[in-house]
């Protein structure tokens, strides 16, 4: 079983792109592979290298509520690493009334770190280079000159492949 997201890396910046079904089992490999990178993050003591997460749900499939569980208990248990090499989140969630559901949720429960949806791929690759820029980290090349168009062409070389 693989995990149903992958990661694209320019940097500080980790754009993870879904490319499967969001399954009970593909979930638990996906949340396996979190829990070795914030590892393998920490392990090299502080200064952390702090990321910008970008998340593309721009396919918008509403995971079962155990996958949601799932994400919630992992995202309690490894919080306090997380606060210490996230220093944002950012999603594409083309739908309106979708992010206004994620905004609801998040006036719930917000994370330390700023968090927020972004309409289009290059609304929110434009946010994560600002957020970058912001915390002083080093961003690809490619990324910076491309911007979405490098997600774009990365994501649609992942997906053939």
């Amino acid at each position: 079983m693989k995990s149903p997201f992958e990661i694209l890396s320019y940097g500080c910046v980790q754009v993870q792109i879904q490319v499967s079904d969001i399954t009970d089992e593909s979930m638990r490999v996906y949340l396996s592979e979190q829990t070795t990178i914030i590892e393998e993050g920490m392990a090299s003591g502080p200064p952390y290298d702090k990321a910008v997460i970008l998340i593309d749900a721009s396919v918008e499939l509403i995971p079962s509520a155990t996958v949601r569980r799932m994400q919630a208990d992992w995202t309690n248990a490894h919080q306090h690493q997380l606060e210490k090499i996230v220093h944002a989140m950012g999603f594409v969630v083309p739908s309106a009334l979708s992010r206004g559901a994620m905004t609801a949720v998040l006036w719930l429960s917000r994370p330390k770190w700023p968090m927020i949806a972004h309409a289009s791929l290059p609304k929110a690759v434009d946010w994560a280079l600002l957020e970058a820029e912001r915390m002083g980290g080093e961003v690809h090349a490619d990324l910076v000159a491309g911007k979405a168009d490098t997600v774009v062409r990365d994501r649609a070389q992942r997906l053939a492949s």
